[in-house]
């Protein structure tokens, strides 16, 4: 399963550079998908899927400004190696 955290924050006037609560804020996003721990976490939700041990590739973090907008926006892609629990034929 691929998937890709993303955080949006409202670039205010143009700032050069991610502002200190917005590096904060984005961090604690990122820290519960960059949890050692991410694949038993998802195993004990005890719905119908198991990850597998080390099942969890993360892809380049990624930071870019939409001058459009104006917003930043963090990536993280993850590709998530997993299974139905129970096998049918």
């Amino acid at each position: 399963m691929d998937a890709e955290v993303e955080f949006r924050s409202d670039a205010g006037t143009f700032d050069t550079d991610p502002l200190p609560w917005q590096i904060v804020a984005a961090r604690h996003v990122f820290d519960l998908v960059l949890d050692p721990n991410l694949a038993a976490n998802l195993n004990a939700q005890g719905q119908d899927l198991t990850v597998f041990e080390g099942g969890i590739v993360r892809g380049a973090h990624n930071l870019t400004f939409d001058s459009e907008q104006p917003i930043w926006i963090e990536k993280l892609p993850l590709r998530i190696y997993c299974c139905g629990t129970v096998l049918q034929p």
